[in-house]
């Protein structure tokens, strides 16, 4: 149930373990009794290789067939990637490009710049909304002209420190007594918007949930197993077909990203530099911007 929901989730798993009381041993083979030494064979099904769906050659997975059929499933935008590529190659975009100037400052947000959606708000000064513009909102709500939109594509990996989840499903906070996930809560807001401000049950939100490849099976499942939270409004999952696919770095961008990296001890900064060094060859030998298909 929580697969998808938590980092480093799993099904239990439990081992059966004995006792080996004999420790590692070996058996004399008599040749003229028994003939030649038969060889090693690997026993194992090459149909547990096919069940998922991989194409095999000799029991290897096939990648590079098998991401080439995603992408073409995924409708993957080739001229679009190779316009990409081709910018990339010639440092038109990158690492360095993408930096902010040394002058950019940064600065907290302020109060003014915040707009309290509402026209009781902390104080009517604070308050940007008036009393006609919330009025002219709940118009549009039981005109049916409002829709709400949540983004569920991604799969939290900077959230979780690298783990991944469906961020969309992740149980992130407790209210009520239980555990709540993101999906839960945002179909609880249009849930409580609409049964305050629409006219009817026929005028409830429509609420738009979208995904991507990696997310639209998940999220899917996930509704029907909870039956939607129990939201009665329309309720669409659209499945995003965006996807870009990893390019092997330039040196350019690899020696960028070191340039201001603090400076070790003798030995320590050895190390570092020929891991770099090491991976400054395999560009070279990868070809720079070129695909990443492992």
């Amino acid at each position: 149930e929580m697969q998808q929901a938590l980092p480093f989730a799993m099904d239990p798993v439990v081992y059966d373990f004995e006792i080996n009381h004999d420790g590692t041993k070996a058996q004399w083979w008599d040749v003229e009794k028994q003939g030649p030494v038969p060889a090693l064979v690997d026993k194992r099904n090459d149909d547990t290789s096919k069940a998922n769906g991989y194409a095999t050659t000799n029991g290897h997975v096939d990648t590079a067939q098998t991401l080439d059929q995603l992408l073409e499933e995924l409708q993957f935008d080739t001229t679009d990637h190779d316009n990409v590529q081709r910018d990339y190659r010639a440092g038109k975009i990158g690492l360095e490009q993408n930096r902010l100037p040394l002058e950019t400052q940064l600065e907290d947000i302020r109060p003014e710049d915040l707009i309290y959606a509402s026209p009781t708000a902390h104080s009517s000064s604070q308050s940007k909304i008036t009393p006609e513009i919330f009025e002219r909102g709940v118009q549009e709500i039981q005109n049916g002209t409002v829709a709400v939109v949540s983004l569920a594509a991604g799969v939290g990996s900077r959230w979780t420190s690298g783990a991944g989840c469906v961020k969309a499903l992740n149980p992130f906070c407790k209210l009520q007594g239980r555990h709540r996930s993101f999906l839960e809560v945002h179909l609880a807001k249009s849930r409580r918007v609409s049964e305050a401000y629409a006219t009817d049950s026929g005028n409830m939100i429509p609420h738009v949930i979208t995904t991507s490849y990696m997310t639209h099976s998940a999220v899917e499942t996930y509704l029907q197993r909870v039956q939607n939270h129990g939201y009665s409004g329309p309720l669409y999952v659209s499945q995003g077909k965006s996807m870009g696919l990893r390019m092997i770095p330039t040196k350019a961008d690899l020696k960028f990203s070191w340039h201001h990296q603090s400076k070790l001890d003798d030995q320590a900064q050895k190390v570092r530099a020929s891991g770099q060094q090491a991976l400054l060859g395999w560009v070279e030998q990868m070809e720079e911007a070129s695909d990443y298909r492992d």
